[in-house]
């Protein structure tokens, strides 16, 4: 007897319960709801808010699974998501995996700005016509503004960032704001920048600035957003609204360090210090870090300090050659790094200085005798003398000459050793060849 399509239709279904129920079984579709409760699993909630109204918010719930709660590491099933904020009653329905996200957005006809809730209910299911679960459930709190809404922040590539909000001169620094509203409308937007007392006017949400003064300046944007949007409930009917941002950051310019020196020794003898001075210009704290490729490569570092002047005193511990040694000088917004080359010479070979000395002390004391019977010997002609005769005319003339000038030394020394003194009358032996009557 041939079966009706009734007694088909029930054969298929029973069938299809089969072969679910195997699968069920062998852990390829998965009812969560059996074992789950609190300390099974953790639900985390976030929001793009704070949003203009008549922008997009989107909202996220993620399911964070604390153990196995299915006996195995697959979690790839499917879960019903409730969403419900307090602005109105209705609520969204929506199937996800483990994240399931919702994007709005507010219409200004409807809501006013404030501070709502959204809350969300998750429930485990197989598929729509199998007894569902709930799973978890939480909630928290949106902000809707009449603002926009965003962040102004400071860019400058190739500089040092010591502080929040403290910049370079003389390099370009760019000011930016990141709008986080979003909007299905078209947005006219407007942007007006008042930096240092002077408005600047840009089609994009940024601008780029090079200082050339240190000091304090105040960064202040001003963006109007501009869009039409229909009214609610009245088709053909568009309204004109204006929204708009505004943000102050005060910032501080330093100049970059800049024209970085050694005054000092460029040679100095292997085994001594090599000693200097090494300066710069730019804004303070400064700080040094020296660094020598002698023998292996050793750095040392000081602490910042208000001036930038540093002493180097450092002994060089190498063989004789031509070295490289760096200056890396930093400040908040900078960092110079520059190289200096020294030349260790050998020093010189030992060398005997008695044999030196001995000759020499013995020269300087044989002049200064020398020199004292010169003078003395001239100040010896200037004293009284008497004279005695010596009627030995049997000497010859080479006699006369050597006794007078023996006389003379004698005379010298004994004056020089015994400080004879100046006033004593000396006798004097005068020769004479001949006697006049």
């Amino acid at each position: 007897m041939a079966l009706g399509w009734f007694q088909l239709i029930v054969i298929a279904i029973i069938s299809l319960i089969l072969m679910l129920e195997v699968k069920i079984s062998k852990g390829i579709i998965h009812d969560r709801s059996v074992s789950y409760n609190q300390d099974d699993i953790k639900l985390e909630l976030h929001n793009s808010g704070p949003v203009a109204l008549d922008a997009s918010i989107t909202f996220t719930a993620k399911l964070i699974f604390l153990k196995n709660t299915v006996g195995n590491d697959s979690h790839a099933g499917r879960y019903e998501y409730v969403w419900h904020d307090n602005t109105t009653k209705k609520k969204t329905r929506l199937f996800a995996n483990e994240t399931c996200k919702w994007t709005k957005h507010f219409d200004s006809s409807n809501v006013s700005a404030g501070s709502y809730n959204i809350s969300v209910e998750v429930y485990s299911t197989i598929f729509l016509f199998f007894t569902r679960r709930l799973v978890v459930q939480g909630s928290q709190k949106f902000e809707l503004t009449e603002m926009l809404n965003g962040k102004l922040f400071g860019r400058q590539n190739d500089t040092v960032h010591r502080w929040k909000d403290v910049y370079s001169t003389l390099t370009n620094l760019t000011f930016a704001v990141n709008l986080t509203d979003s909007f299905a409308y078209h947005v006219k937007y407007n942007y007006i920048w008042l930096i240092g007392g002077t408005s600047y006017h840009t089609t994009v949400p940024s601008i780029v600035m090079v200082f050339n003064q240190s000091g304090e300046y105040t960064i202040q944007p001003s963006i109007t957003a501009s869009y039409n949007k229909t009214i609610l409930h009245q088709k053909n009917q568009t309204e004109s609204i204006e929204r708009y941002f505004t943000q102050k950051k005060r910032i501080r310019l330093k100049f970059p360090v800049t024209a970085v020196n050694f005054s000092g020794q460029q040679t100095v003898q292997l085994g001594k210090p090599l000693t200097g001075n090494i300066t710069c210009n730019g804004s303070s704290p400064v700080a040094l870090t020296l660094c020598w490729n002698v023998t292996n490569s050793t750095c040392i570092s000081t602490q910042f300090q208000s001036s930038c002047s540093f002493p180097v005193n450092h002994s060089l511990q190498a063989t004789p050659g031509v070295y490289n040694f760096s200056a890396v000088i930093q400040n908040d917004v900078s960092r110079d790094t520059s190289n200096f080359r020294v030349n260790i010479t050998k020093p010189p070979d030992d060398v005997n200085l008695a044999a030196i000395l001995v000759p020499v002390v013995f020269t300087v004391g044989a002049s200064i005798i020398l020199l004292a019977g010169i003078v003395c010997y001239h100040s010896l002609q200037k004293v009284n003398r008497v004279e005695t005769a010596n009627f030995d005319f049997s000497a010859d003339e080479e006699d006369k000459k050597h006794g007078r000038v023996f006389g003379a030394i004698k005379e010298m020394l004994l004056w020089l050793f015994w400080k004879l003194p100046a006033q004593r009358p000396v006798s004097v032996r005068r020769e004479y060849s001949e006697i006049s009557t």
